[in-house]
């Protein structure tokens, strides 16, 4: 996913995602996504950790939408 986000925004992005999954928080912030063939498109991320019992923080679920 971290591809996809905006240079500009990537270090703040990537930060904020370790965070969580160091047991922060869920998130919400926005960020501009740039496709890999189109303009950029400022968006809305959720995410929140998906922990398993055993070992911690399993995945990550992500919401995606365009900003307000």
């Amino acid at each position: 996913l971290s591809e996809y986000i905006a240079q500009n925004d990537r270090v703040a992005f990537l930060t904020r995602t370790v965070s969580l999954m160091l047991g922060g928080r869920p998130l919400s912030f926005q960020s501009c996504l740039r496709p890999a063939d189109g303009p950029a498109v400022s968006v809305e991320l959720s995410v929140r950790a998906i922990p398993l019992k055993k070992s911690g923080v399993g995945g990550l679920c992500w919401l995606i939408r365009p900003a307000a």
